[in-house]
């Protein structure tokens, strides 16, 4: 992967109207180059392997094998992957596979350009980390609240309240409720970011506005919406090392 250069993109869809549009739209934006088209799964991943492109614009709902499991198989491969379906149901899998968007069909081209802007954001980053891992806290995250697919930005998250089998991840404009376990959320969070404050809320170090001392002697965070948020005693000394107090 490079961001060096025009973006070497990859096409699969079994549908050659479908891979029209999109080499339409493409075709639009100045530092992207189309290196190949699929339309099934095993000219798909021997042309990812022969060209390896940067990113890969996938279609889920292939005839032979799904998207999904063509990003499964290449995994190991240096190529992000955008899925493009008109099916939303497929969106926490997406997730899992690391994708860095998801587009429905039939596809905009302002969404197009969201993606290919998440990507050039993305490989900056991983750029400047010096191959460190870091969260791009820009890139979406796909959760399922039990209703519908909500799509957010790590950046979005205040905190994140854990509730029995549940967690609310509440924030500006964000107030989701979806049934994952602490540790499911924490472990796709980096810890250079967001901090385990007690043993029910994490919290985003960014979004702390002030800090104080309660009456026991734990500190307290008010966090840019007000709210406030003790630091249990087991976590206070991290909490020192990481706001340098």
């Amino acid at each position: 992967m490079s961001s060096v250069g025009p973006i070497r993109i990859g096409i699969v869809d079994d549908e050659p109207l479908a891979r029209d549009e999109m080499r339409r739209l493409l075709r639009m934006f100045d530092d992207v180059n189309i290196e190949f088209e699929a339309e099934n799964a095993e000219a798909a991943i021997r042309n990812v392997r022969a060209f390896k492109p940067d990113l890969l614009f996938l279609d889920i709902g292939l005839p032979d094998v799904t998207g999904l499991h063509i990003a499964s198989i290449l995994a190991k491969d240096d190529c992000m992957i955008v899925f493009c379906t008109a099916d939303p149901a497929h969106a926490l899998e997406a997730f899992d596979l690391n994708a860095i968007d998801y587009l429905h069909k039939p596809i905009e081209l302002h969404r197009l350009s969201q993606a290919l802007e998440k990507y050039r954001s993305v490989t900056k980053v991983s750029d400047s980390s010096n191959g460190s891992k870091h969260l791009n806290m820009e890139k979406p995250i796909l959760i399922n609240d039990g209703e519908k697919t909500q799509i957010f930005t790590p950046n979005q998250i205040e905190s994140i309240v854990s509730i029995g089998n549940y967690v609310k991840l509440k924030g500006i404009n964000l107030n989701i409720v979806a049934q994952h376990t602490m540790s499911y959320i924490e472990g796709r969070l980096s810890s250079d970011v967001f901090f385990r404050a007690n043993r029910s809320t994490i919290i985003n170090l960014s979004k702390v506005a002030k800090v104080e001392f309660s009456v026991s002697g734990n500190y307290m965070l008010i966090m840019d919406s007000g709210e406030v948020i003790t630091v249990s005693r087991r976590q206070s000394a991290q909490m020192k090392n990481v706001l340098k107090l």
